[in-house]
């Protein structure tokens, strides 16, 4: 008596396997997506530090309080920025987000200087806490 064995994969088999692949491209998407903003916020509050940097050398330099122009500050392709000075040593520099979409659009970050001479990062609240680095949780 000869068998014949038939070689391949039943249905059942290759839906799995399809199923399989499903969910991992899912949460590859996910994790790219949240590294992708996560990275765009970030680019956003380095480039605030590094106007605050310059900002604190203008004004210990006698500039009063210094405009963008002063900064030598132009919008980037993350950011929009603005500045606001409140009191003679409070301010705030403000970035909002730009080329970005979904739960980024219309996320505004912003450095504040206190009275103090402390700058501290905050940001609105379409900007969802996860994707904010640490210092600049809500």
């Amino acid at each position: 008596m000869i068998r014949s064995r038939n070689h391949g994969f039943t249905l059942i088999e290759v839906m799995v396997a399809v199923a399989i692949v499903g969910i991992l491209s899912f949460l590859a998407v996910y994790m790219f997506q949240t590294y992708s903003s996560k990275a765009k916020v970030s680019a956003g509050v380095s480039e605030l530090k590094s106007i605050s940097v310059r900002y604190d050398a203008l004004h210990v330099g006698g500039y009063g309080n210094p405009s963008l122009a002063d900064l030598e500050v132009t919008d980037s392709n993350r950011c929009k920025f603005s500045i606001n000075s409140v009191l003679d040593d409070q301010v705030s520099i403000t970035c909002e987000l730009v080329n970005v979409f979904g739960p980024l659009a219309g996320g505004i970050l912003t450095y504040s200087k206190s009275a103090d001479g402390r700058w501290k990062c905050s940001a609105n609240e379409v900007l969802a806490s996860d994707v904010l680095p640490v210092g600049c949780k809500l």
